[in-house]
């Protein structure tokens, strides 16, 4: 629906693991957004499960084993969170590129 009416998406992918994470990011792509994936953490910012304007493979590594530490204190035990999404930074996304 978005592509049919002209407006623009952030490309959006799925990590399990930092490497997977850093080669995602490289082809979409600096700078880049990781997000916790969670059905049962709903609110993933309370829980430092996301990431915002990460520039260099180092600091997505360094973002992805936070996320992963996050969920580990804070998911339940059958909920290990199904990986971590990268999304990119559009040209017009100003809000996320200063938070």
């Amino acid at each position: 629906v978005f592509t049919a009416y002209r407006i623009p998406t952030s490309v959006t992918t799925q990590a399990l693991t930092a490497d997977d994470a850093v080669k995602q990011a490289e082809q979409i792509g600096y700078p880049v957004v990781l997000k916790l994936e969670s059905k049962t953490i709903t609110h993933k910012t309370d829980v430092g499960g996301v990431k915002l304007n990460l520039k260099t493979a180092a600091e997505v590594r360094e973002a992805f084993e936070q996320i992963r530490a996050a969920v580990e204190v804070h998911a339940s035990g059958h909920d290990q969170g199904s990986g971590i999404r990268g999304q990119g930074l559009g040209k017009d996304d100003r809000h996320a590129r200063h938070a």
